[in-house]
This record gives structure tokens, C-alpha cells and sequence, in this order.
């Protein structure tokens, strides 16, 4: 904490795994692959702006590879998350939200890429105070406001469709992430 208001923290990281699970898209399930190793930097930041505003960061750069040399298949490598939020003593708090995602290795050789996103959320909530600690909240969010076209979960494996080659044909199959959204609703807290 340097200044009254304002926590920063900065940290570099290191993780050796024995043994590092790969999805295997045939099957649907995980497989051993060896040994890992990841590092990686994060910096992170809070401040106080005022006693209503605060603005909440951080921002993680890693590499991960395993033993040989490969990839870790979709291993993050840059991400961030930035949230500005005013709350206001009467009970209304207002927040805006950023989260990043680079892009990243779908395979093990480097080869494939699977899509990174930027996504922006607004939201409001209203609380209530009742008597005893309770209290009612209302709340409104719009997420994916700028209503891009994002891909949720993606993994590259070889797969086969009627009329497609005996072998498969080897691409990213994916689960498209949520359109803009508003998702509202009414909280009791006790």
C-alpha cells in the first residue's frame, strides 16, 4: 500500500507439474500428457478513487509448455480484468466490467489458434435494508454489451461428419459464448 487509498501488488509465479491433463476431444474426457512447467507475472491494483468510486485491475502474462517443449493446449497467456464501480451510501451501486482473454495455442504443436475475447458488463443493484440485518436486493446486468462473437470453450481434435473423409478432418470445435444479455432479478438477504 503506497498511498492511503491505493493497494498495488505485483508477483511472479512458477508451477512444475508431474503430470498435466489434456482433453482428448474422441472421448470426451482428460489424459495424462508428462510433466509441465508454467511461469508467469501479475499485477494487480485497487484504488479508492473516492469514498463512492473504485477501480479494481489486474493483468496476468504466463508461458506454458510441457516438459518437451509442446504446449499446453489452451493455456491462458495474457488475460486482464479492469471493474469500476460507484457506490453510493443510499444503496445503489453502479459497476462496469472488462475481461480479456488473448489469444491462445490449441494444440501442442503451436499450430492452431484458439480465439481470444473482449468483453464489456454493466450492471446496477438497488439494496433495501429491512429491519433485523436483512435486506432486499434488486439488480440488472447487461452482459456482453458490445455484443461480440465469442467463443465460450474451443478445443482443436479431428472429428467426422457424414460425407467428410474416413479420417476426420482435424479443426477447433467450439461452444459459441452468450449474445448481449440482460439478466435481472430480486435477492433476499438474511
Amino acid at each position: 500500500r503506497i498511498l492511503p487509498r491505493l493497494d498495488l501488488a505485483a508477483t511472479y509465479w512458477w508451477l512444475n507439474l508431474s503430470s498435466e491433463l489434456i482433453f482428448v476431444g474422441d472421448e470426451g474426457t482428460l489424459e495424462p500428457s508428462g510433466a509441465s512447467k508454467r511461469q508467469g507475472f501479475e499485477f494487480s491494483m485497487k484504488a479508492r478513487l473516492t469514498d463512492w468510486l473504485t477501480f479494481t485491475g489486474n493483468v496476468t502474462k504466463t508461458t506454458a509448455e510441457l516438459w518437451n517443449g509442446l504446449a499446453v493446449p489452451l493455456a491462458p497467456r495474457l488475460t486482464a480484468f479492469a471493474d469500476l464501480t460507484l457506490r453510493f451510501p443510499w444503496g445503489l451501486a453502479l459497476n462496469g466490467t472488462m475481461r480479456y482473454l488473448q489469444n491462445r495455442f490449441a494444440d501442442e504443436e503451436r499450430q492452431q489458434t484458439a480465439r481470444g475475447y473482449t468483453l464489456y458488463e454493466i450492471g446496477g443493484r438497488y439494496r433495501y435494508k429491512l429491519p433485523g440485518g436483512r435486506a432486499l436486493d434488486a439488480f440488472v446486468t447487461i452482459e456482453n454489451l458490445t455484443n461480440v462473437d465469442w467463443r465460450e470453450a474451443q478445443f482443436f481434435s479431428t472429428s467426422r461428419l457424414p460425407g467428410e473423409p474416413a479420417d476426420g478432418v482435424p479443426d477447433i470445435h467450439f461452444t459459441r459464448g452468450n449474445p448481449r444479455t440482460i439478466i435481472g432479478g430480486l435477492a433476499f438477504r438474511f
